[in-house]
């Protein structure tokens, strides 16, 4: 499944949004801005399905993006 796949965030291009299901929960400028929204300590037992995916939209005629090695959990 691709995430946003059935969420229109045309409006986002070229933002970081904090995606969770079909909803947008959070967008910024950086990752930074919607951090405490994706944002989990490594002891956290939250299900994956309950924390916002993060990413960056798009312009027209960019990416898609890709991030490596990423983390975004504390210890």
């Amino acid at each position: 499944m691709a995430i946003g796949k059935d969420v229109d965030l045309s409006k986002y291009q070229g933002k970081w949004v904090a995606l969770l299901g079909k909803r947008v929960v959070a967008s910024g400028k950086t990752l930074k801005d919607i951090e405490r929204y994706v944002k989990r300590k490594a002891s956290d037992k939250t299900p994956p399905t309950k924390i916002p995916a993060a990413f960056k939209v798009p312009r027209k005629g960019e990416g898609p993006y890709v991030l490596d090695g990423l983390s975004l959990s504390e210890k």
